[in-house]
């Protein structure tokens, strides 16, 4: 049986700069660039399946026998030419999120009535990355203190000198002692601790955002959506809108987009240090000081990991070696092999293709092991009381 290749429904143009196109998948937020020819030719193809007819269709374009196959094969890599099959099937899921959408809106629209939040239900993603809410920071204080020339200047220096004083502090101060006070606590209420460490993490992961909407704002990006969603169904995330950087030709831009929130991340880590060499007392602040502390040290050394697709230090790696798409290569080249073991042949792969495997073995691992912390974290409660009142 023939198989159909029809052009995959997710993906939709949002943006043009002259003849390059790039396009976005409404479901995972991948995003592509192409030529418009490129686009023509696709869309040509998947209606009518044959060079000899999309060169009828587009009697404008010069299309050669090399280019068109070669331009089909990238398509189908990039999935976005996807098996008539397939686009059923994806039509399907489609639909359950559109009905988890509307819900979304609906919970939206009562929180603004209530309490005036101007919330906009996302209820879109997949797996790897899904999206719940996002609001708007247009016409905000941050928006405004971002794209000031003035208040970008005092940001920087404000954040060298302060990560100069909080250093200095740690390495000079006669009377820094670091120490863990709020672990000598007897009686904790647990499910109080638990609220409180969350509050204080997605503060800290506001911070963590607004580090890179900084940056963003000072190479004149266009988005101002701040967002809550979820990375592999357990780590809840906030995220900054920023898919026009994939327009930047500066890597160096690119590179310090990311740097901006590993240096949030460190900036919080030095603040809570400063607090637990000075702040020795046995009480519930101290608690959370000293458990916030650990959950940050975890968050630098996974937010630095270029094992774990989505993190800072993975578009750190992607941008200094010149790939794209490292994450979703290797996922494809492991099912490759996969494949072929479970027809009991051994897998060929170019030597690309092994070092690909390798990166998604080690994701794999990386992913699994984040796993098993954010649980640990999420089901603090249950076992909490066991550890801290030995």
């Amino acid at each position: 049986m023939t198989t159909t290749w029809v052009w995959n429904s997710d993906f939709m143009v949002f943006k043009r700069k002259g003849d390059q196109l790039m396009l976005k998948n409404d479901i995972n937020g991948a995003l592509v660039s192409l030529s418009l020819p490129e686009y023509e030719l696709l869309l040509a193809y998947s209606e009518h399946q044959s060079l000899q007819q999309v060169r009828l269709c587009l009697k404008h374009l010069q299309i050669d026998e090399d280019t068109f196959f070669a331009v089909i094969e990238k398509a189908k890599d990039l999935q976005l030419l996807r098996n008539s099959r397939l686009q059923s099937q994806a039509q399907r899921q489609k639909d359950w999120q559109i009905r988890l959408h509307y819900v979304g809106m609906k919970l939206s629209q009562g929180l603004e009535r209530l309490f005036g939040w101007k919330i906009i239900a996302e209820c879109r993603g997949n797996l790897r990355f899904f999206k719940f809410f996002s609001i708007n920071l247009e016409g905000s204080i941050w928006q405004k203190w971002a794209e000031s020339a003035c208040w970008q200047k005092y940001y920087w220096i404000g954040l060298a000198l302060l990560y100069l004083l909080l250093i200095g502090n740690l390495l000079f101060h006669p009377d820094a002692t670091f120490a863990f006070s709020g672990f000598a606590i007897k009686e904790t209420p647990a499910m109080a601790l638990f609220l409180c460490l969350v509050i204080a993490i997605f503060g800290c992961l506001f911070c963590h955002e607004m580090g890179h909407y900084f940056v963003y704002k000072r190479y004149q990006g266009e988005g101002d959506v701040i967002g809550l969603g979820c990375m592999f169904a357990v780590f809840p995330v906030l995220y900054i809108q920023i898919d026009d950087s994939c327009w930047w030709p500066s890597r160096r831009k690119r590179m310090l987009l990311s740097l901006a929130g590993i240096m949030m991340d460190a900036l919080i880590l030095l603040i809570l240090s400063n607090l637990l060499c000075f702040y020795h007392q046995s009480n519930f602040l101290a608690l959370i000081l000293a458990c916030l502390f650990y959950y940050y040290v975890v968050q630098i050394f996974t937010n630095l990991n270029p094992f774990f697709p989505g993190t800072d230090g993975y578009y750190l790696m992607e941008d200094a070696l010149g790939l794209q798409r490292c994450y979703g290569y290797s996922f494809e080249c492991a099912k490759k092999a996969w494949s072929a073991i479970r027809q009991g042949l051994w897998p060929k792969l170019r030597k690309n293709e092994v070092f690909a495997v390798l990166y998604f073995c080690l994701s794999a691992i990386c992913i699994s092991l984040y796993w098993l912390l954010i649980t640990g974290l999420l089901t603090f409660p249950l076992w909490s009381n066991l550890i801290l009142h030995t």
